[in-house]
């Protein structure tokens, strides 16, 4: 008996030790059948353990791009705002061999994403239920529109969550390493590319619809990962 006891102690805490080393502590919601992390990315290395490059100025983000090499920020370059919204990645490090997303589990592709939103009753049904219910009030009292025109008051941007994804506007980084919309609007990477350019899907508190963009792999944009 002792000795069964001795090797499941030590299974579970082999277990425990490799889910640490995997990164793979992360809040979770499940949206039809799919399983999506309820907080952006955060990581720091890649899934094999190599470190991904910290930009830590203007400078060495443009820096980065030019060279087409993987690389991430802080908004603003400030560490505090990593505690609320995470990491911004740009293409490059979406598309590393090494893996942006800890083990088991991957960055969305595009029909992933229409996936989610097609669960959640479509494009324009969708903004509310993945929005937090604050965080999202910079314009308070503006107007905003769905994707077919129409008009409505904005109360206050934020959503109501009941998808329990919790999207915050954590904002992009442009391929000159100026912050933009942190506070207003929230994009997050797909893995699927067009060429050079690579599909993505923003959220912000004019518009009650997620939008889905494409832009080019030196900008830096917030990552969701979905289970394997």
């Amino acid at each position: 008996m002792k000795l069964i006891n001795f090797i499941v102690s030590s299974l579970v805490a082999s277990t425990l030790i490799q889910t640490a080393c995997d990164n793979s502590h992360y809040k979770t919601t499940q949206i039809g059948s799919q399983i999506w992390m309820t907080e952006n990315l955060n990581v720091s290395t890649f899934s094999n353990g190599e470190p991904i490059p910290q930009a830590k100025t203007e400078e060495e983000w443009k820096k980065a791009g030019l060279e087409k090499k993987p690389v991430w920020c802080y908004s603003k370059f400030d560490a505090a705002n990593g505690r609320k919204y995470g990491k911004l990645y740009n293409g490059y490090a979406v598309f590393d061999s090494r893996g942006l997303a800890p083990k088991g589990w991957h960055i969305p592709n595009t029909a992933e994403w229409e996936q989610l939103i097609n669960e959640l009753g479509g494009k324009d049904e969708v903004a509310d239920k993945l929005k937090a219910t604050s965080g999202w009030d910079e314009f308070k009292g503006l107007w905003k529109s769905g994707s077919d025109g129409t008009v409505h008051k904005n109360s206050n941007g934020n959503g109501n969550n009941s998808s329990g994804f919790t999207a915050l506007p954590g904002g992009s980084c442009d391929n000159y390493g100026t912050d933009n919309f942190r506070g207003i609007k929230g994009i997050w990477w797909s893995c699927t590319e067009d060429e050079t350019l690579l599909y993505n899907y923003a959220l912000d508190n004019l518009f009650s619809f997620l939008e889905k963009r494409i832009d080019h792999m030196d900008v830096g944009f917030s990552v969701r990962c979905i289970k394997d």
